[in-house]
């Protein structure tokens, strides 16, 4: 072993399984572990090279999602041990090896040879332990990263080219990618005529009305910090107050990006809402803490009023030209420049049981206050009740809501958990009651230049509603559930991707802006493909297939008896082949809806993925997976061609497309290539750690995806491996080729990821 290869095997570290994998081939064992109790641990995962006399330890980290998988992180190699077997050898001797240049396992060696490679390794980001028996011999070498010097090793990663290097690399280039989590915050510039979000992931993000897609996201930094909780507008365009759940209020320059934090409090609990008042003074409510006067210029608390700790809301209003704060947590009337208790709400209204959010109207006439149960407008002026209705937050106590007066207060927003309302103020009624999102509002914001209502979701979307209409028109962010299904029509000019709720998102694939959407299921779709007509064909867990056009309108569907795992269209037979879960293949003429004689029906056990079945259009026959055999069916006659023992388990059948071999995955993502009349295993592709989801192909090339955090690409002709790159997949990941430049894949966060591939240089 010379000193390049040793240099190669070091700078493994701090890079996953896959890749070590790649340089050192498969593993000869590796740990058990067992993650279904759901809760988040560390598990070490250890690889033995036996050839090689190297012992890999892995850090994996599984923890429980509410996805229908659980998702594991890349498991990253922590620990290189080098070292000989003596027990391996008749005469107890052990094996030499040099793993430096002149520098032997086995061998004597003196400790200053010790301390000059100690210091080498040390300045290429590795700490290094030289362990030796009772006569000098080097026993054990091992290594390990060392965080603070990461650069070093990355350095080393880059100069010595580690592992395999492919001839092409992926590199993100889109994303319909919303806030991962809910949107907690928004506010329109209308200079700019752009809007910005704020999340409880910690990030801030930038929105044209144009795209479906983020302009820019802003962090404080590359490191997580406590998550966003509340936005508010300063008197400067460019400048924002976000509060976080660390207590602080960060003043935000976006055009500088330069941030002052202010701490409120030592309790580390969310800022729940901001208000401006003027002078550079500002009110923030911390939960389960106090109300906060804060002056920037001084920077100092003016000072504080106490809230109610058995409640997890904080809402206050303010009334500049009374100079007056009205806690709704207490309920009572505070002086604004001094904090001092002046009246109470309560004696005006009577008392009301947990309020969730107050707001004055812009007039400052009318108090909007909405509790756990019902909708108040109160005349501030008068101290009289305009208008009082019962309203459901939706299950539980943990449900706020957003309100705000629009349009010169003639109406008023009131949004909750899955409903937004309209309220007209001169009327005393509510015009519209929407029920059209899932997970409802935790901000809002209104357009007026565009009679748009903004509705930041729970989901980390941002909903667009019409004002005059209810309508919604809008997203940003795409969809809110897992996508499970992609494709693109034969000129890609638009692309198509089905989630776990049911619905088809249409995106044009020049400008990436989100076209349309329409519920064509009622659950998961889990296949798409466009027919030559340029109709939609979709199966789905909701037991059926259908087909449907561009404008959502369902022309065709069968009831599948279970659900789909796949379906094909069939040119030849100008028809629909489809299987489910309980082990029905069937083939119907979809525009005669006639069922041919085709009907194969077998017991198949719950299968977590939903690729079992495959089909040749070169050959005209499918395949599918029954008790480890492979099954080869003609498509015309549906008789028995071939039939294969694929020895083990496997997760994945596909065809290539000159219809010659199979490729199948196994439950730990190898790739096994299998020939189609021999069944004989031509190779075995490695890279993935976990059962592959997708194979798409496109000319010589073929994409695999699968549960684990990579993209692969390869030459299904040779069999060499193209390109790679980390991919948050989320337990499924479909994919689609575009071109030789372009891959689509469906990712985490329900998002889809528009893939660049270029030449590694």
């Amino acid at each position: 072993m010379n000193e390049t290869t040793d240099w190669k095997l070091y700078s493994l570290l701090e890079e996953s399984a896959a890749t070590v994998e790649l340089y050192l081939g498969k593993p000869e064992y590796t740990s058990n572990f067992d993650a279904s109790t759901g809760a988040t641990h560390h598990y070490t995962k250890e690889y033995f090279y036996y050839e090689k006399g190297i012992l890999l330890e892995f850090l994996t980290l599984f923890g429980k999602t509410f996805r229908p998988s659980p998702t594991q992180t890349t498991p990253k190699l922590k620990k290189i041990t080098l070292f000989s077997k003596w027990y391996e050898y008749p005469n107890g001797k052990p094996y030499t090896k040099e793993i430096l240049n002149g520098i032997y396992l086995g061998k004597e060696i003196k400790k200053e040879e010790i301390e000059k490679y100690s210091l080498e390794l040390e300045n290429k980001g590795i700490k290094a332990k030289f362990i030796l028996n009772d006569n000098f011999e080097l026993e054990r070498v091992i290594l390990e990263s060392i965080p603070e010097k990461f650069n070093q090793l990355s350095e080393l990663k880059i100069e010595q080219k580690t592992a395999i290097i492919p001839k092409y690399k992926i590199e993100d280039e889109w994303k319909s990618q919303a806030h991962t989590w809910e949107v907690t915050g928004l506010t329109y510039f209308k200079e700019k005529d752009l809007f910005i979000s704020v999340s409880a992931d910690a990030t801030c993000k930038y929105w044209s009305f144009d795209s479906s897609g983020c302009l820019n996201t802003y962090q404080e930094n590359t490191t997580w910090k406590p998550g966003f909780y509340s936005l508010e507008k300063t008197n400067l365009e460019n400048q924002i107050l976000v509060g976080n759940k660390a207590a602080e209020v960060i003043c935000w320059d976006l055009e500088t990006q330069k941030l002052q934090k202010f701490q409120l409090s030592e309790k580390h609990e969310a800022v729940s809402k901001i208000i401006w008042i003027e002078d550079n003074i500002f009110l923030a409510s911390v939960l389960n803490d106090y109300l906060y006067a804060y002056s920037i210029s001084e920077n100092k608390v003016l000072y504080i009023i106490e809230g109610n700790l058995a409640f997890n809301f904080f809402p206050f209003a303010v009334h500049k030209g009374k100079k007056e704060l009205v806690n709704g947590n207490d309920q009572e009337i505070y002086n604004l420049q001094d904090g001092k208790r002046i009246d109470s709400l309560a004696e005006k209204i009577g008392f009301v049981y947990r309020i969730v959010e107050m707001e004055f109207s812009r007039n400052e006439k009318f108090l909007s206050i909405v509790t756990n149960e019902k909708f108040i407008l109160f005349d501030y002026e008068s101290k009289t009740i305009l208008y009082e209705e019962k309203i459901d937050l939706g299950i539980g106590f943990d449900n706020p809501a957003k309100v705000k007066f629009i349009l010169e207060d003639k109406y008023l927003l009131v949004a909750g958990t899955r409903f937004l309302k309209l309220f007209d103020v001169d009327s005393k009624k509510f015009l519209y009651h929407i029920i059209d999102f899932e997970f409802g509002a935790r901000s809002i914001e209104f357009v007026e230049s565009r009679n748009l209502i903004l509705l930041g979701s729970w989901d980390g979307r941002i909903l667009g509603f019409d004002l005059h209409s209810g309508e919604k028109n809008k997203i940003w962010g795409g969809h809110k559930g897992l996508i499970y299904s992609i494709a693109a029509n034969n000129d890609k000019s638009l692309f198509i991707s089905g989630d776990s709720e049911g619905y088809l998102y249409f995106w044009d694939g020049i400008s990436k802006n989100l076209l349309h959407f329409y519920k064509i299921h009622n659950s998961t779709i889990t296949t798409i493909e466009v027919l030559p007509d340029g109709n939609i064909l979709t199966g789905s867990w909701e037991k059926t297939v259908k087909v449907s056009d561009v404008s959502g309108k369902i022309l065709w569907e069968i009831d599948a008896k279970d659900w789909v795992y796949n379906a094909f269209w069939i040119k030849s037979k100008q028809s629909v082949l489809f299987s489910n879960r309980e082990g029905l293949i069937q083939l119907v003429d979809w525009k005669k809806n006639l069922i041919y004689e085709i009907q194969i029906q077998f017991t198949e056990t719950y299968h977590s993925d939903f690729d079992l079945l495959a089909y040749s259009e070169v050959n005209e026959e499918f395949a599918f997976i029954n008790k480890n055999y492979i099954h080869i069916h003609d498509i015309h006659t549906g008789k028995e061609k071939i039939r294969l023992d694929t020895k083990e388990t496997k997760t994945r059948i596909s065809f290539s497309p000159d219809g010659g071999k199979l490729f199948l995955s196994d439950y730990v993502g190898n790739i096994h290539c299998m020939h189609r009349t021999t069944g004989e295993i031509l190779t075995v592709l490695r890279g993935h750690i976990d059962r592959v989801s997708h194979f798409h192909f496109f000319e010589d090339w073929m994409v695999s995806t699968g549960r684990e955090e990579k993209v692969f690409v390869w030459n299904w002709k040779t069999l060499e491996l193209i390109a790679s790159q980390n991919h948050s997949a989320g337990g499924i990941s479909p994919v689609v080729i575009l071109n030789k430049t372009q891959i689509l894949c469906g990712a985490t966060n329900s998002s889809l990821v528009l893939k660049k591939i270029t030449i590694n240089e």
